[in-house]
């Protein structure tokens, strides 16, 4: 209803995915991109089936590091993406914190 209430109102199409639709819907869209991004640390077997010898993705990676030698590169991705997981669940409370003590 909103986008068709700006569209009455003047506003051109592009204007409105911008402003109206894409804010509403950013939540869902980085919902889904962290859960695939998760899932795609989980299914190494898929992973190891789609990659080629000239293109590693970053399980595969992480998979032969583990496997084949002792690599300090493991260790370092894992400190990265905990602490990459850190900032982003600890923003999310903060901003959530700050929306909840807004309505009071």
């Amino acid at each position: 209803k909103m986008e068709a209430a700006a569209g009455t109102l003047g506003a051109n199409p592009i204007w409105v995915f911008a402003t109206i639709t894409l804010p509403l819907i950013l939540p869902g869209i980085l919902s889904g991109l962290l859960f695939a991004f998760a899932t795609s640390f989980d299914e190494i077997i898929v992973s190891l089936f789609i990659t080629n010898p000239y293109l590693k993705t970053l399980p595969v990676q992480i998979f032969s590091s583990i496997t084949r030698d002792a690599d300090p590169t493991v260790a370092a991705v894992g400190t990265i993406l905990l602490c990459a997981t850190t900032i982003l669940i600890g923003g999310g409370m903060l901003l959530l914190g700050r929306e909840r003590k807004g309505r009071l």
